[in-house]
């Protein structure tokens, strides 16, 4: 009998169609969380070429026997790595969740994502890891790179990242001015003044050695600290000052996260950066009036900026802290390692060729 992971797993594996899976589980967050958005990793050829799709398209997950709503982030099969995002209809404060990845089925021959699904209580969704020129989005809004008077010293996609590609970006020159914001994610919309933010980023060395970058949404020029109707973020003694992580990736770079701006019009609730809450002050919310942008702190050829970008996400509701920092907790985790079980058959017969999970834990990555 001819199984698909899509299908379900009904019957015995016949040993025709290639269908596995591993058991992949997540730690509790503080609190019980509901339509989390999981991150689950893999690199190396971790499924030993059993991803038979050349795009990652024949991988799915389970919870229970329900297949559960994702979004393949990107997938490479020369290396056998990818990222995929996961909707969670529940994550327990009090015992860890365990699912299913299945994958290997030659019948899948069209891109099972849900990202509307996914990203459902969001108003956009922004991964940079397709190409130095392409952005993958969710939402009605549109993504540019704004050049401005910058001088630029190239455009690339680096590995050593949270989500494992991230588009970095290197220049010098330029003004604190709309004109040198480096991306321009959206259109001019209505304002939205309930809601939260939520930014991954890489390797982020900006002006003289400080570890971070600014994002502003404000209508006429860019200042040094929060100001009006606009949320910037940025490492150094500004405020809300975000402490570096100290964090480094395989290849050495510092890695950087910002997660979760939660605000509500006219006081900025919380912030979360590199896994702890910090100090957030001033009257501010998130706004898509004007076009959001992000822009480095490198202003001379002396101090150039360097970072990159995985993943920026506004939300249409405000996320209390647990949430923010299981953002953090659920990233960096998954980023280093994704805890998964030994591989089985689709009927749930063991492979001969993996230690027995109960006793070893291995990883994704």
């Amino acid at each position: 009998m001819f199984l698909s992971c899509f299908r379900g797993l009904h019957g015995l594996f016949s040993g025709v169609a290639m269908n596995y899976y591993r058991t992949v589980t997540f730690q509790p967050p503080t609190e019980t969380l509901t339509n989390f958005p999981v991150l689950v990793r893999i690199q190396n050829d971790r499924m030993r070429s059993r991803i038979l799709s050349p795009y990652g398209w024949d991988v799915c997950f389970e919870l229970d026997g329900t297949r559960l709503p994702f979004e393949l982030d990107w997938y490479d099969a020369g290396s056998g790595s990818g990222a995929w995002w996961v909707q969670m209809p529940t994550l327990s404060s009090s015992a860890p969740t365990s699912i299913k990845m299945l994958y290997g089925d030659s019948s899948i021959t069209t891109n099972q994502s849900d990202p509307n699904t996914v990203w459902a209580d969001y108003y956009l969704v922004y991964h940079f890891a397709d190409t130095a020129n392409i952005r993958s989005s969710v939402g009605s809004f549109t993504a540019t790179l704004n050049e401005g008077t910058r001088t630029w010293d190239g455009i690339s996609l680096v590995s050593n990242a949270i989500t494992g590609r991230a588009m970095q970006f290197k220049m010098n020159g330029g003004q604190y001015t709309q004109d040198s914001a480096i991306i321009r994610l959206c259109d001019a919309v209505s304002d939205i003044r309930e809601g939260g933010m939520t930014l991954l980023a890489t390797d982020c060395i900006a002006y003289n050695s400080q570890y971070g970058f600014w994002m502003s949404s404000m209508d006429s020029y860019f200042n040094y600290a929060l100001k009006g109707n606009a949320v910037t973020l940025r490492g150094g003694n500004q405020t809300p000052t975000i402490s570096p992580d100290s964090t480094t990736t395989a290849g050495g770079h510092y890695n950087f996260a910002c997660y979760g701006v939660d605000t509500t019009y006219g006081t900025c609730q919380g912030l979360v950066a590199n896994g702890a809450s910090q100090s957030c002050s001033g009257s501010s919310y998130v706004t898509l009036k004007y076009g959001l942008y992000f822009y480095g702190t490198g202003r001379s050829s002396t101090y150039p900026t360097r970072f990159g970008f995985d993943e920026c996400r506004i939300s249409k509701v405000s996320h209390g802290l647990a949430w923010l920092l299981y953002e953090q907790k659920n990233a960096i985790e998954h980023a280093t390692c994704t805890a998964y079980s030994g591989e089985f058959y689709a009927d749930g017969t063991p492979m001969n060729s993996f230690k027995p999970w109960i006793f070893s834990t291995q990883c994704l990555d």
